[in-house]
Parts: C-alpha cells; sequence; structure tokens
C-alpha cells in the first residue's frame, strides 16, 4: 500500500473488514506503520529511548569503529536491540543509528559501548548520543491485535490521535501482520479482506 501524508496534530479513524473463509483465521493485527517527510519509515529504535541514557561522544567515532567512547553510559542497558543513536536528545526522529549493542562498560573517565558490527557512520567528540530501543513497529488497534476472524465479515475500528503519533510522523501506511499469515499450505486459512478507510475526524 502507498504512504498517505498525515498530520499527526490531527485524530485519524482506521477500519477495515475481514472475513475467514472458512473456520477461523487467527492472529491478524492491524494497523499503521509510519515515515517521514521522505517516505522513510521510521523503526522504534528511530524514536525510542530508554529514559536517562542521553550523553556525548568522548572521541569522534568513524564508520569502521565497533567500540563507541562516550563521557558516561551509567544508565546505559544491554538490551536486545538497542542501539546508539546520535545527534538528538531523548525520543526524537533520528535514522542516524548503530547496529545492535553487545555490551557497555566503563573505561577509566569514559564509558565504551560495544557493538555488534562496525558502527557505519562518522561524528566527532561531543555528539550528543541516547540508547533506542526496538519495540511495536507500528500503531495497531487495540481491539485488532491478534484478533481471531470467523466465517463472517468483521468490522475492525479505531482511532489514533495526536498522542500515539511518533515524532517525526508525515506519512502512513495500512499494515496487516500476524502469525495466521505464516502458517503452512495444508493448514492454511484463506482470510478475505475489504472496504479499508483511514480518514481524518472533524475537530
Amino acid at each position: 500500500m502507498d504512504w498517505v501524508a498525515v498530520d499527526p496534530a490531527k485524530t485519524y479513524e482506521l477500519s477495515g473488514y475481514f472475513k475467514a473463509k472458512s473456520g477461523v483465521f487467527a492472529g491478524v493485527t492491524f494497523g499503521l506503520v509510519m515515515a517521514d517527510a521522505q517516505q522513510r519509515q521510521i523503526k522504534p529504535y528511530n524514536v525510542f529511548s530508554l529514559k536517562g541514557t542521553r550523553t556525548e561522544l568522548a572521541m569522534p567515532c568513524r564508520a569502521g569503529d565497533r567500540i563507541l567512547r562516550v563521557k558516561d553510559a551509567s544508565g546505559w542497558k544491554v538490551v536486545a536491540g538497542s542501539v546508539a543513536a546520535f545527534g538528538v536528545e531523548e525520543k526524537e526522529l533520528t535514522f542516524n543509528v548503530t547496529p545492535p549493542i553487545n555490551a557497555v562498560r566503563p573505561a577509566g573517565d569514559q564509558w565504551v559501548i560495544i557493538l555488534n558490527k562496525p558502527c557505519g557512520l562518522d561524528f566527532p567528540a561531543g555528539t550528543p548520543v541516547v540508547q533506542n530501543r526496538t519495540g511495536n513497529g507500528g500503531i495497531f488497534l487495540p481491539g485488532a491485535v491478534n484478533a481471531q476472524i470467523p466465517a463472517e465479515w468483521t468490522e475492525l475500528k479505531g482511532k489514533i490521535g495526536p498522542k500515539q503519533w511518533w515524532p517525526g510522523t508525515a506519512c502512513a501506511r495500512v499494515v496487516i501482520v500476524g502469525p495466521g499469515f505464516r502458517k503452512r499450505p495444508a493448514d492454511a486459512v484463506t482470510l478475505l479482506m475489504d472496504d479499508f478507510a483511514f480518514r481524518v475526524l472533524a475537530p
């Protein structure tokens, strides 16, 4: 599906109809993924920070480095899928993020952050750094997370308001995911979908 421009100061309604051709289709998750004005999809690790992790590079970072040296990483944790994000404060959009973090430890009057692959980025000493985390890849409607779809048309519908849009959002598109799409062909239940709507609500 194509990206659609959105105004994150406004509230939108998303809806769609689903039906299992026979039996029950298990595990439909329905919602939106987001992108910036250049239609670059925003991942959780581009915006969501661990609180209290803001620090600065103590030494320059080069693209081939797997070790970052920062002033203070005492608030950082080794969390699966977390990354170092450059040039922003906590919970601000950035696409300047490293590969996942393997370890964090003190080293004299500095701290070192060890990555599982080369950083791939160049930044000077003094650049702000925060620890960003992974998470759900979009905004999913509360009644449409792992929903069980029967053999009759079922509407999934919900609102998405200003407090839910991620920082830097300018575009969105519909996403439908779930374990029901990964069944073996012999076990598969056909899912029918129709009449999707995404509209802005009047103030």
